[in-house]
């Protein structure tokens, strides 16, 4: 079964950042006001209109724009290629490039899209170094789910993807990086509400959040629950 990549995060402080490939929805937005109201009591003003946002404009992700070869259209990027391609070594201009370049107005995603899809290290190397200077960010995190595909680091995505949930303070951003550490391990057979009740189980909101995915979560858990024999 294919991964299903996820975002559904909010940053409230700056614009929020693109990620490589298409996000898959996990709760809907009226689930995440549901969700919110129940813990704190109310909704907090700033995510009344920002919940139904439009994600930006992604990428195609059709099996037909994996073959195409793809221009370098700018300086940033052909730094970028470079890198990814072994032709010079990692430096902070190279991370600079990449995060500037993903978050363009107008990016080139479609020339990324070809080294995930490789099972590129040197891509890995490249995102890790960025999640670890942006340990929250959910499009990052979402982007190492998807190399994970191609490169299985099951281990790194786990440790990533909990430190971010310790870290994140946002009720409404914790509720989506929770969900995306869900959806981005279940089909490796891990159960990351599981492993959050042991790290965040000393936080009583993040727990209520967490207890509420949980039952949100019960009919798709118990499908793939083995038949009894």
């Amino acid at each position: 079964m294919k991964r299903q990549a996820y975002f559904i995060g909010i940053d409230i402080m700056e614009k929020k950042r693109k990620a490589v490939f298409h996000h898959y929805r996990g709760l809907q937005n009226e689930s995440l006001h549901e969700l919110i109201t129940a813990v704190l009591g109310h909704m907090p003003d700033e995510f009344q209109n920002m919940a139904d946002e439009d994600d930006p404009e992604w990428g195609d992700d059709s099996s037909d724009s994996k073959t195409q070869p793809v221009a370098i259209q700018n300086v940033n990027q052909e730094l970028v290629v470079a890198y990814l391609e072994g032709h010079t070594g990692f430096s902070s201009a190279v991370q600079a490039a990449y995060l500037d370049e993903i978050n363009a107005d107008s990016p080139n995603f479609a020339l990324f899209k070809n080294y995930f899809l490789q099972a590129n290290p040197r891509l890995m190397h490249l995102l890790i170094h960025c999640i670890a200077d942006n340990p929250t960010d959910p499009s990052l995190l979402n982007d190492l789910a998807i190399l994970h595909e191609s490169m299985c680091i099951l281990d790194e995505l786990i440790t990533l993807y909990g430190r971010a949930c310790v870290l994140e303070n946002d009720p409404f951003a914790f509720a989506g990086l929770a969900e995306a550490f869900y959806y981005n391990t279940v089909m490796d057979g891990f159960d990351a509400f599981y492993e959050l009740t042991k790290i965040v189980g000393d936080n009583p909101e993040k727990m209520a959040i967490v207890d509420y995915l949980i039952t949100s979560h019960v009919p798709e858990q118990r499908s793939k629950e083995p038949l009894p024999q």
